[in-house]
């Protein structure tokens, strides 16, 4: 039925054909806001485990893709656990596999999932301040006479690379007890399951770090630096292959935590 209303939208009222994670993410989405009327959740901020745990057939695909987005190898069990390298940077939910989506988290879920939540994201940063709340914000998305990116670029009136990296800061933040997303209380879900579904970083104490990233379309790669002693100044140089400038579609964000 979500798709009936996506592509009616496009036929009949001049909405742009959407990419398949708009369509896949917006259908699964879905799934979560019917399941918030079914247990009242719809109005209930920071839902956690016991929500999770009373809608699981409802809620269990977005957190299964999550933690495949994260690095779980779903060859395995939540308890035993095993991890894929290359995660998240190298693990893109913009395309199916189909569509040259192979990276080493490659799954026929990949553009559900993960668009889910930066749906669920976009709904939770924007949608107190738009006009006529989260539901004209979603209705917007659906109808806009733009697609993929520049569809969330409108309603947000932000470049995608900043809603992406705003939205990668959210997951970790929630991940590790603090709030930045209004509807899910991330940690008190991912502390039921095992480490190795959870969101790493790459790790450096190192006064002077350096690392190479390759990065797939979506994603971002996450370095936790804490390097050890009195650092002042501090520069940071991120660089495409070869020295040069990066592209402009590659963002980069620090968050500072004291």
């Amino acid at each position: 039925m979500t798709h009936i209303v996506q592509l009616g939208a496009a036929v009949l009222g001049g909405a742009a054909y959407k990419t398949s994670w708009e369509l896949e993410g917006g259908a699964t989405l879905s799934e979560q806001l019917v399941a918030y009327r079914l247990f009242g959740h719809e109005s209930t901020p920071d839902r956690g485990w016991d929500a999770y745990d009373s809608g699981q057939a409802w809620y269990s695909e977005w957190v299964t893709g999550m933690a495949r987005f994260f690095g779980w190898d779903p060859g395995y069990s939540w308890g035993r656990g095993r991890r894929v390298a290359g995660a998240p940077e190298e693990c893109s939910w913009v395309g199916r596999p189909s569509q040259g989506n192979d990276g080493p988290c490659r799954n026929r879920r990949a553009a559900y999932d993960v668009p889910s939540m930066f749906l669920r994201y976009m709904m939770d940063r924007y949608g107190g301040d738009y006009t006529g709340g989260e539901e004209a914000l979603l209705s917007r998305l659906t109808q806009s006479p733009h697609w993929g990116y520049a569809s969330m670029e409108e309603v947000a009136e932000r470049r995608v690379e900043h809603l992406l990296a705003d939205f990668y800061m959210s997951l970790w933040m929630d991940l590790h007890g603090v709030n930045w997303f209004w509807s899910w209380d991330l940690a008190d879900i991912w502390r039921r399951f095992s480490e190795e579904t959870w969101l790493r970083p790459y790790a450096s104490t190192a006064s002077a770090h350096e690392h190479d990233w390759s990065l797939r379309a979506g994603s971002g790669a996450l370095l936790r630096w804490s390097p050890e002693g009195v650092l002042a100044p501090t520069s940071l140089k991120v660089a495409s292959p070869g020295g040069g400038r990066t592209p402009r579609h590659v963002s980069v964000w620090a968050l500072r935590i004291r």
